[in-house]
């Protein structure tokens, strides 16, 4: 039997079954897959432009344009050619800081070789432009969490001093009211001290906050790969991920936990916003690897 619109009931029913699942497919897919996409890319977006001295809420599109990655990664040897740099050398480690944006990322392990037999030293950082970018940066934040020095800044070299175990060195960066001088040392092993003295210059009293990141590109199995041949395969003997001290405790959480989304999160008052531990009693936040 037809209806009034030629088709068989039946066919009518599937067809509407059809429809309907079609519809609840968009708005899963949706819900699912964009609005989280969109979210993580806009996430992103806003922590490139904090570390690159913008505000989000007022910046402009050519704003936005200053701090887009890279399309191509380029190689570490390009990388390190196109900006300013300090060079060190100390007793265990050497390589490299990035004077725009006072970013260290370039660190070779002078005890720990690419292979057996071979002279070249195992590479642990890198610029944020080459494949598989690791970096840390610095950076101190004004009363309204806007940074006062960002990625764009260029820090002055004051003294003459070569960087080393041995030997303190000098960085200076004057602007917008505010005057920050920088000795960085590094000791006997691989520990690097950053000492700041911060003078305000703008006739008005001012609340500063120090702010930090380590930031690592790629997919955790081919960075592992990149910096040491064969040792995304050995997670069985040491941990490899995320470490900290946070609220008196030991964290931890490996790489392939961290690419699923499980971070590690506080307890109690200090996680009132997520991803900060405020605690009278400090703490710190790392990425291991195996050589």
């Amino acid at each position: 039997m037809m209806n009034q619109n030629g088709m068989d009931p039946q066919d009518q029913r599937n067809f509407i079954i059809a429809m309907v699942l079609m519809v609840a497919f968009v708005f899963l897919y949706q819900a699912i897959v964009v609005e989280p996409g969109a979210k993580r890319a806009n996430e992103a977006r806003e922590q490139a432009m904090v570390e690159a001295g913008l505000d989000p809420a007022i910046a402009t599109e050519e704003d936005l344009a200053l701090v887009q990655p890279e399309v191509t990664p380029i190689s570490v040897e390009e990388a390190l050619v196109q900006t300013d740099r300090l060079d060190f050398n100390a007793d265990r480690i050497d390589g490299s800081l990035r004077l725009q944006g006072a970013i260290l990322d370039d660190l070779n392990l002078k005890d720990h070789k690419k292979s057996l037999g071979s002279e070249e030293e195992l590479r642990l950082l890198r610029p944020a432009s080459a494949e598989y970018g690791f970096y840390g940066s610095w950076y101190w934040l004004d009363g309204r969490n806007r940074p006062v020095a960002g990625q764009s800044d260029v820090w002055q070299v004051v003294d003459d001093a070569p960087l080393s175990s041995q030997s303190s060195k000098t960085l200076l960066l004057d602007k917008d009211g505010i005057r920050i001088e920088r000795v960085i040392s590094i000791d006997d092993n691989y520990m690097f001290t950053f000492t700041d003295t911060l003078t305000n210059t703008s006739g008005e009293a001012q609340v500063y906050t120090p702010y930090g990141s380590i930031r690592r590109h790629g997919q955790w199995k081919e960075f592992l790969e990149a910096t040491d041949p064969g040792s995304s395969k050995k997670t069985g003997l040491v941990h490899q991920g995320l470490v900290g001290v946070l609220e008196g405790r030991l964290k931890l959480r490996n790489y392939k936990n961290l690419t699923k989304g499980r971070g590690i999160k506080g307890k109690g008052e200090s996680s009132t916003v997520e991803g900060t531990y405020p605690s009278d009693e400090g703490g710190w936040l790392g990425l291991t690897d195996m050589y």
